[in-house]
C-alpha cells in the first residue's frame, strides 16, 4: 500500500530514517515534538490507565489533516473495547475522540510532527487480511497509521486520480422504465445532482431492446452506460465450478451477446464484468483474462468466501484497484448498498479508491433521494471524477515522475494518458509480469501511430518510450494466445435460465403497484 521498508531495532550507521513508529506499552503519551529528528507515530498503550469505552461512537474533528470527508463526523466502531484517553497540550489538533476524550492527536508541524494515538493496532495473522481490520465497526486501531503513512510518502510515492460511479444491478432494456426507475428521470437526476449511473446488464437481456431505451443512453452517455453482469444471471453462475470450456464458452456467448447489442444499438458497452451476486471463483477469473476484458468489478469479501484455498494478498481488498496478480486482471473494490454503505464509502475515500456502490432499481424509489444522497457524499469527500466503470480502469495507473522521465504504472490493461510538460520518455511498468515473461504484448499509441520502446528493461519494466508534451496516448496490454469469442461453440442450451428471468423481470416490475422497496440487498 505504501512505499515503505520498516526497520525493527536498532538502526545501522548510514541508515536513513524518513518516520518512527513507536509502540509505548507503558503509556506514556508527553512525547514532544521533535522528540526524534523525524515524523513520529506513537501508540501509547497501559492497561492500569485505560478506560472502557460506553460508545462506539469515534467523532472525528476538522483538522487539514484529516481527508474533509471526515470533518465533524462521527462512526462507530464496536472493535475497539478500551482506549487510553489523551491529555492534549497546548497547540495539539485532536483528530479524533470518543466518549468526550481524545483518543488521536496531532502534536506539532512537519518533520516534528507526532500523532498520538490511545489504542495499539491489532496483529495481523498469517490466514487473515489487513481488510479484517480496516472495515466499518473496526477502523480506528488503524486509522491513524495508514493517515500517517500517507503524510510521510505523499513526495515519493506513487500518484493515481480518485474516481466514482453508482452501478446498478440487473435492469432489463425493454422498455424505459424497469421497476422503480425511469431511465429517463434517472439521466435528468445524474446530471442535476452531477453524477454517474453504469446499468449492468444481463447479456441474456440483450436480444430486444428498445429503440427509445437506446436511444436515452445514447444521448446521455457517458453519464449512462452499461456493463456486463454475468451471462445468465444464474445463482453463483460465476462462482461455481465449471470445466475451462465450459468458462470459455459461457463467455464467449456473453461478448457475443454484448456485440449485438453494440452493433444495433450503437452503444458502446463497458468491457468490464460484475458477476451476478459479485461471486467469482478463480477459475472463472483466469478463463474470462483470456478474452478482451478490462476487468472486473468484485467484493473482496466474497472473492475469499468463495475461493476458500486461495491465498490473495493480504491487502485485498484496499488497494486503488486490486491487481489480481493470481490471475492477471484488475479488480475494482465494490461497495454494495448496504446498512453501513456510508461507513464503507468514507473508509474508501481514506483509501483513495474508486468509490463503486452497487444497488438495484429499488434505490430509486422515493424520487432518488438515496442516490442523491450517495452523490453527496462523494463530492464531499473532494478530489474525486465520475467515469464510466471502462473509465475508471482506463484511468487507473500511478505515475512518479524523475526530471524528464515519466514512470506509469499500470493496474489495468489499457489505459488513456495525456502526457504532462516537460516530459520527453516514457517508461511502463506492468507489475503483474515475472521477469522473462513473454505472455503478453505490450502497445503504446498515440492515433494510428504506434511507439516502440528502445529496449524491454525486464521485471515487467518497458522503456523509453519517446514522447511529447500533450499527447494523448492509449497503452494496452493484451495476450498473445486469446481467444476470439466469435469462434467459440456456445454452451448447451437450457430453459431454466429464460424461465427464471421472466419471473424476476415480472417481481422488479410488479414492486412499484405492490410497494415493495427492499433497499438494502
Amino acid at each position: 500500500m505504501f512505499p515503505v521498508d520498516f526497520v525493527q531495532g536498532p538502526v545501522s550507521p548510514g541508515t536513513v530514517l524518513h518516520g518512527a513508529v513507536v509502540f509505548d506499552t507503558g503509556g506514556k503519551t508527553d512525547y514532544r515534538p521533535g522528540f526524534l529528528p523525524v515524523p513520529a507515530y506513537v501508540a501509547a498503550d497501559n492497561a492500569a490507565k485505560k478506560v472502557t469505552r460506553n460508545s462506539p461512537a469515534v467523532k472525528f474533528g476538522s483538522s487539514g489533516s484529516l481527508n474533509p470527508s471526515l470533518h465533524e463526523q462521527v462512526m462507530e466502531d464496536g472493535d475497539l473495547l478500551e482506549f487510553l484517553p489523551l491529555a492534549p497540550m497546548a497547540g495539539d489538533e485532536i483528530l479524533a475522540s470518543s466518549d468526550g476524550q481524545p483518543l488521536w492527536i496531532l502534536r506539532g508541524k512537519g518533520a516534528a510532527s507526532v500523532h498520538l494515538v490511545g489504542a495499539l493496532p491489532l496483529p495481523v495473522l498469517e490466514d487473515e487480511y489487513l481488510r479484517d481490520y480496516f472495515r466499518p465497526g473496526c477502523f480506528i486501531r488503524l486509522l491513524p497509521l495508514i493517515v500517517f503513512l500517507r503524510q510521510l510518502t505523499r513526495e515519493s510515492d506513487w500518484h493515481y486520480s480518485r474516481h466514482a460511479c453508482f452501478v446498478m444491478d440487473d435492469p432489463s432494456l425493454y422498455w424505459p422504465t424497469y421497476g422503480y426507475v425511469d431511465f429517463r428521470r434517472l439521466a435528468e437526476h445524474t446530471r442535476a445532482h452531477g453524477y454517474f449511473v453504469s446499468v449492468a446488464i444481463i447479456p441474456l437481456d440483450t436480444r430486444w431492446p428498445n429503440p427509445r431505451t437506446l436511444a436515452i443512453f445514447r444521448a446521455n452517455a457517458p453519464r449512462l452506460s452499461l456493463l456486463l453482469h454475468g451471462n445468465n444471471h444464474l445463482y453463483t453462475e460465476l462462482a461455481s465450478p465449471r470445466s475451462p470450456e465450459q468458462i470459455v464458452r459461457l463467455f464467449a456467448q456473453a461478448l457475443r451477446r454484448f456485440e449485438r447489442l453494440e452493433r444495433c444499438g450503437g452503444l458502446e458497452v463497458c468491457r468490464v464484468q460484475e458477476a451476478p451476486h459479485g461471486a467469482f471463483a478463480k477459475a472463472q477469473l483466469e478463463g474470462l483474462r483470456r478474452f478482451d476484458i478490462e476487468g472486473v468489478l468484485a467484493t473482496a469479501e466474497l472473492l475469499v468466501r468463495h475461493n476458500p484455498n486461495v491465498r490473495w494478498s493480504s491487502t485485498l481488498g484496499l488497494e486503488a484497484v486490486d491487481l489480481l496478480a493470481e490471475v492477471g486482471l484488475p479488480s475494482i473494490p465494490r461497495i454494495m448498498m448496504k446498512k453501513d454503505w456510508k461507513s464503507r464509502v468514507l473508509l474508501a475515500g481514506i483509501l483513495d479508491q474508486p468509490i463503486v456502490l452497487t444497488g438495484h432499481h429499488a434505490n430509486a424509489a422515493d424520487g432518488m433521494e438515496q442516490m442523491a444522497e450517495y452523490a453527496e457524499l462523494v463530492h464531499g469527500i473532494g478530489g474525486v471524477t465520475w467515469a464510466t466503470p471502462a473509465g475508471i480502469l482506463r484511468s487507473n495507473y500511478k505515475q512518479l515522475r524523475q526530471g524528464r522521465a515519466l514512470h506509469v504504472q499500470l493496474c489495468s490493461r489499457r489505459i488513456h494518458l495525456t502526457i504532462p510538460d516537460g516530459v520527453e520518455e516514457l517508461w511502463i511498468h506492468r507489475p503483474w509480469l515475472d521477469p522473462g515473461d513473454g505472455g503478453e504484448d505490450l502497445t503504446v499509441q498515440c492515433g494510428l501511430a504506434p511507439r516502440r520502446a528502445s529496449q524491454p528493461a525486464g521485471n515487467g519494466v518497458c522503456g523509453p518510450f519517446p514522447v511529447k508534451q500533450a499527447e494523448n496516448l492509449v497503452v494496452a496490454c493484451s495476450l498473445k494466445n486469446g481467444v476470439d469469442f466469435n469462434a467459440v461453440p456456445p454452451p448447451p442450451r437450457s430453459l431454466w435460465p429464460v424461465v427464471r428471468k421472466i419471473l424476476v423481470e415480472a417481481r422488479d416490475r410488479c414492486s412499484p403497484i405492490v410497494g415493495w422497496k427492499n433497499k438494502y440487498v
